[in-house]
């Protein structure tokens, strides 16, 4: 297991990669410490324990669009009040027999924390997705706030998505919104493109692009951003 310790009072302007070759994480916080946690293609499959601290902020961008099996688990415990972690994500399976499974617990055990979950998905051909996020908020806690959101796009009848968001709330004074969507393309939108001219794979590269540009301007490194646009391509 590899073992990560941001100081109290650190912000870290560079991104903490996780490598292809590790696959268990030990994450901590200090007190208004701040780092972003990234996965990038290709990576194994790998489990992150991250604890925060008081007034801490993390974010984990997630970017699987080339590996052909991963299985990811992220475990999140908000130890100290006014932590806030935002997960960002974004996965294409296309190949057959492929697939990526990730699952996501958060744990809000101090009051006037946060957390933020913003995930995307592709899938074609007869590739598989499975996303799993779980958010408990602890008896006694208070001013909570919680954002949840899982949406995927099938382009294929042979791939599989599957979805399972779920809330554990122990306490009153919460303010959460959660969604989850599983859907095709826009055919309106499709049809638009095509009857001005526009070919039928550029069309469908248009509106995937557009799909998945909410998770990339998550993205605070332009030359990543940059590297992720053109893995979509």
């Amino acid at each position: 297991m590899k073992m990560i310790a941001v100081p109290d009072n650190e912000t870290m302007t560079d991104p903490i990669y996780l490598s292809p070759t590790e696959t268990s994480y030990s994450i901590v916080l200090g007190k208004n410490a701040s780092c972003c946690i990234m996965s990038m293609s290709p990576a194994p499959s790998h489990q992150i324990t991250i604890e925060q601290q008081e007034a801490s902020n993390m974010q984990y961008l997630s970017f699987c669009l080339g590996s052909e099996n991963v299985k990811a688990e992220i475990n999140i415990k908000l130890l100290g009040e006014h932590a806030t972690c935002a997960i960002d994500g974004l996965d294409y399976v296309k190949h057959d027999k492929q697939y990526h499974e990730q699952y996501i617990n958060i744990e809000h055990l101090a009051s006037h924390t946060q957390s933020h979950v913003l995930c995307k998905g592709i899938a074609d051909n007869a590739a598989r997705s499975l996303f799993h996020a779980r958010v408990i908020v602890a008896p006694n806690v208070r001013k909570i706030i919680v954002n949840q959101a899982s949406h995927h796009i099938v382009l294929s009848d042979k791939a599989e998505v599957f979805t399972q968001p779920q809330l554990e709330i122990e306490a009153n004074d919460i303010n959460c919104k959660h969604a989850a969507t599983i859907g095709q393309l826009d055919q309106e939108a499709l049809f638009y493109l095509r009857a001005r001219g526009v070919p039928m794979d550029e069309a469908k590269n248009i509106l995937l692009h557009g799909f998945a540009e909410e998770v990339i301007q998550k993205i605070k490194w332009l030359d990543v951003a940059a590297r992720v646009r053109e893995w979509l391509n």
